[in-house]
């Protein structure tokens, strides 16, 4: 552990290679970059910071991150362990305030995030009121560059990554609606029952489905 991190209570992010079969000595270096490169940037309030990381490289390649410790676990588990498994109205226009907040402030900065979800969303009970910050920038993507790759949590994935041309940051937007109708009614607005071939019948559920609002 750097140093610096000893006399701090942190959270860390452990992502593990086998270099035997994943990546040679050239690529060890490059890992992850972008997630290193777009989080270095990033210092706001309501988005995970950063603290260190590095690598160590033996059989398995192991690339360490560390983050501000928060205290409260994830979004989903807030979710879950409430009344009926749903957040009231208050909660729910709490949280999703800082979630906007957040995504604006990625987006002011070019970046998307690409992968917005109640589990990606980590929580801090130190205050005076719950903290909310987005984490988990391994699937984002500078807006600068062109984005065209299918990626994301499929339940909270925009109809537009599944067709084949380029999207807009405006993917986070989508994402960000389907977390407010998760914390409302304690489940994503499209869903298929688990089993082969039903990701593509998910797939064109969020492409042509009509969302039903049930009165809470």
């Amino acid at each position: 552990m750097p140093e610096e991190m000893k006399s701090k209570a942190v959270a860390l992010k452990t992502i593990v290679y086998n270099t035997s079969t994943v990546y040679n000595s050239t690529a060890l270096d490059t890992v992850n970059k972008n997630e290193v490169d777009i989080m270095k940037k990033l210092f706001y309030r309501h988005v995970m910071s950063l603290l260190n990381h590095f690598t160590a490289n033996d059989k398995y390649l192991y690339l360490l991150f560390f983050f501000g410790l928060m205290d409260g676990g994830d979004l989903l588990k807030r979710i879950v362990d409430s009344p009926d498994r749903r957040l009231s109205e208050t909660d729910s226009k709490f949280f999703f305030l800082q979630l906007v907040q957040g995504v604006n402030y990625l987006h002011s900065n070019h970046v998307a995030h690409r992968d917005i979800k109640a589990e990606n969303c980590f929580l801090s009970n130190r205050g005076i009121s719950p903290l909310l910050r987005i984490g988990n920038f391994g699937l984002s993507s500078k807006i600068s560059d062109a984005m065209s790759t299918i990626c994301g949590t499929i339940l909270y994935t925009a109809p537009e990554v599944f067709e084949s041309s380029l999207y807009s940051q405006k993917v986070d937007i989508w994402s960000l609606g389907c977390l407010l109708y998760a914390m409302l009614s304690g489940k994503v607005p499209f869903a298929a029952d688990q089993g082969s071939g039903n990701e593509k019948l998910l797939e064109e559920k969020i492409k042509k489905s009509r969302i039903h609002f049930e009165r809470i």
